[in-house]
């Protein structure tokens, strides 16, 4: 999967909150004017047309930066249609993860701290899953682990999870100028999880599956003599 490039006013390419495409974005800068006085009655919004879908957002200018050549600069602002964000979930996410999924994006850009406390609630459900048990998710990482079941990387993509997951939940405990792009790229942590813990065995088992029983059938009596 693409690394996800959150949304950030005047950036391009960024990962589109409509279609979930890293791709290049157009910015129409637009603006409210009395037709009786000419005073500028609204606040400064732009269009961000993304060209892989033609879909827009609409974002809120909150300050302009002047360029050397005199040209405003799009600079600083925030998203507000549409409030979903983040990348869609990967296709093998169970269903209760995914739900928990679902619910982050559709408050992502209202609120990143609530996105992230519930991709923690997503890592969960699918952790406790691939454990086939109830326990506390912090134990239920290491048993994985411990195990084999999951590897290195993935434990650590579980644990950035859950530690950003509770940490949202204490104030204070996140930068805010930094916490909504930190919640954006939780997101490919979460589909990392299903891809490398749930699609590639799988897809390998598949596979192997798929071989003559009179291959695999050698290859399980190599194993017993290398296990005797």
């Amino acid at each position: 999967m693409p690394i996800p490039i959150p949304p950030e006013l005047g950036r391009s390419p960024v990962t589109c909150p409509q279609c979930g495409t890293v791709a290049e974005q157009d910015w129409l800068r637009l603006s409210g004017y009395s037709v009786q006085s000419g005073n500028k009655q609204l606040p400064d919004f732009t269009w961000c047309i993304c060209r892989a879908c033609s879909k827009p957002s609409l974002w809120e200018v909150n300050a302009l930066i002047s360029a050397d050549d005199g040209e405003d600069v799009l600079k600083v602002g925030r998203q507000v249609w549409p409030l979903r964000g983040g990348p869609p979930p990967h296709e093998d996410m169970p269903a209760d993860a995914r739900r928990h999924y679902e619910q982050a994006r559709e408050v992502l850009n209202a609120s990143p701290q609530a996105a992230s406390a519930l991709l923690r609630v997503a890592t969960e459900s699918l952790v406790l899953e691939l454990l086939g048990t109830s326990a506390k998710l912090n134990d239920a990482i290491g048993e994985l682990l411990s195990s084999g079941r999951i590897t290195p990387r993935v434990q650590q993509a579980c644990d950035v999870l859950r530690v950003t997951g509770n940490d949202a939940l204490h104030p204070g405990q996140i930068d805010e100028a930094e916490e909504a792009a930190d919640a954006t790229a939780l997101f490919s942590l979460v589909n990392l999880i299903v891809e490398q813990a749930i699609t590639e065995p799988k897809t390998v088992a598949a596979m192997y599956a798929a071989l003559p029983a009179t291959k695999r059938e050698a290859i399980e009596k190599r194993d017993q003599r290398n296990h005797s």
